[in-house]
């Protein structure tokens, strides 16, 4: 039992790992890239009213708003890297529990029935916060995995 548990650590480790990888590096590299590319702000006076003068203003008050919606995109693209990299930092996390599970080490065994814990309570939470047949659809295979693995872990 506890071997099947060991494997499907590391299987979640790499299906949750793989993609976070690839989101933190599409994420992060958008977001240093827009960062790297903003403009330098540049207030220049100018001599009085003129059309010309009536022209740049838009043309500023034009590249302000675009450079608010650059922001707004920079800031998103930011947050979805970090999110991606709390979930790849995750995927490590069951990957080498997974792995200490194999080699029966005791933080391994700790580790996974903290995992399997908290899993177990949030597919329960959500098992009851929802109607029965979708809830049961959505998160009862979740709780069942994480009930199985506490069973396994706590059996020896």
């Amino acid at each position: 039992m506890l071997r099947q548990v060991a494997s499907g650590f590391q299987a979640a480790g790499l299906i949750l790992g793989i993609p976070s990888l690839l989101a933190v590096v599409f994420f992060g590299g958008s977001a240093i890239l827009l960062w790297r590319m903003t403009p330098e702000v540049s207030s220049g006076p100018h001599a009085g009213p003129s059309l010309v003068n009536y022209l740049v203003d838009g043309a500023r008050v034009l590249g302000k708003i675009f450079g608010f919606f650059g922001a707004v995109g920079q800031a998103v693209f930011t947050i979805l890297a970090c999110l991606a990299l709390v979930v790849l930092l995750f995927a490590v996390l069951c990957f080498f529990t997974g792995r200490g599970l194999h080699d029966q080490a005791a933080w391994a065994r700790i580790v996974a029935m903290l995992i399997s814990a908290v899993t177990l309570l949030i597919a329960a939470l959500g098992i009851l916060s929802t109607r029965r047949i979708p809830g049961l659809i959505l998160f009862g295979p979740f709780a069942a995995a994480s009930g199985y693995a506490l069973l396994a872990l706590l059996r020896r």
